[in-house]
């Protein structure tokens, strides 16, 4: 079942206008879930991200009001 619901995604996120962005965006979201207080470097690391990109990424969130950034 797993399987199909897997294929079933990947056949219509195909069609749609789903930017890399918003994808990256879910995937920094649900680390953030499992560890809300990680480090930027640390993050970068689990997600195979240069650090710009991720930064980037971050501020996105954090506009938007996803997240909140503390030093």
């Amino acid at each position: 079942m797993e399987s199909l619901m897997h294929r079933y995604h990947h056949i219509a996120c195909r069609g749609s206008r789903m930017s890399e962005t918003q994808r990256g965006q879910g995937r920094v979201l649900a680390w953030l879930k499992m560890q809300p207080e990680i480090s930027r470097k640390e993050l970068a690391y689990l997600l195979d991200m240069r650090a710009q990109s991720l930064g980037e990424l971050l501020a996105k969130l954090e506009r938007i009001a996803y997240i909140e950034r503390a030093p």
